[in-house]
């Protein structure tokens, strides 16, 4: 599961403050625009082979070591 604390960080990329997220209020209209550009799993497919395009499989990264705090503790 997606961590939700984490939602303000990436809203962030897209240029939303937390404040922007505070007042977000639902919208059927941009919801119903959304649903209407959706594409099944064939339709993807298709438009991929067309495109000459393959799946990859892409390992996952390894998990991150424990950073030190400072270089002082390098030293």
């Amino acid at each position: 599961r997606s961590d939700p604390t984490r939602v303000v960080a990436v809203a962030g990329l897209r240029g939303l403050n937390d404040e922007d997220l505070k007042q977000a209020k639902f919208n059927a209209e941009e919801l119903a625009r959304l649903d209407a550009l959706r594409v099944s799993a064939t339709q993807a497919r298709t438009f991929a082979g067309q495109a000459r395009l393959a799946a990859v499989s892409v390992p996952d990264l390894p998990k991150p070591q424990a950073q030190q705090s400072s270089t002082w503790e390098s030293n």
